[in-house]
């Protein structure tokens, strides 16, 4: 969610080269913040049979993403959740 919080929105192939990830654990973990509704997807051009896939946060996926950095950010300065 960082690459996209920093990025706007990127395609499969970016988010797996930045994030390092393996293809099959990147999909998973796609589809599990999709389902959760903290991402979402946008086809480049769905009439394309090779159009890139985006992905970007939802207004939801921010509000979670600055919740999990608050709590980066109290663990830092030494105060547990």
């Amino acid at each position: 969610m960082l690459l996209l919080a920093k990025w706007g929105k990127l395609h499969f192939g970016a988010l797996k080269k930045h994030s390092k990830i393996e293809g099959k654990s990147l999909t998973n973990a796609l589809n599990d913040l999709l389902s959760e509704g903290l991402i979402k997807k946008e086809c480049e051009d769905p009439t394309k049979r090779t159009a890139k896939v985006f992905y970007s946060l939802t207004p939801l996926g921010k509000k979670a993403l600055k919740i999990y950095e608050l709590a980066e950010q109290l663990d830092r300065n030494g105060m547990k959740h």
